[in-house]
């Protein structure tokens, strides 16, 4: 099967989010995200709201708003307890107290791993984050 994929990235991981405005605030006040795509609906709302930690990522957070009753229930727990996502970072620790200091809330403290230096956080709605320093090869 070698060579007839043309897979390149993964491009976005869509998030179901209660308020685009407020998630917004969360991924660029609280992580430092920079709002890479913003396209209002014409009612008032965003449509489509994508956020990265810089503009040129090529994998990026679509922030969504819920379409019906089932979505709305997966807010918050669209990966059960496991982290949806893994950010890499040069400085767990740095970076941890930094979110610390804006609020965010740590259900797993940065800890020395086989891997590297490992923390777990949620975002506003309780889905969680892993912040990952890997080590150095």
């Amino acid at each position: 099967m070698k060579g007839i994929y043309m897979i390149t990235h993964i491009g976005h991981i869509c998030i179901l989010v209660k308020d685009q405005k407020e998630a917004r605030d969360f991924y660029v006040n609280k992580l430092g995200f920079v709002v890479v795509e913003a396209h209002e609906d014409g009612q008032g709302g965003f449509m489509w709201l994508v956020v990265a930690p810089k503009k040129d990522n090529k994998t990026v957070f679509t922030l969504m708003r819920p379409t019906n009753k089932a979505e709305e229930a997966l807010v918050g727990k669209q990966s059960g307890q496991v982290p949806f996502a893994v950010l890499v970072t040069d400085d767990c620790r740095k970076d941890a107290a930094e979110f610390k200091s804006r609020g965010v809330k740590f259900v797993k403290e940065p800890t020395d791993e086989f891997w590297g230096v490992d923390a777990v956080f949620a975002d506003l709605y309780g889905n969680l984050l892993d912040l990952c320093q890997p080590k150095q090869r």
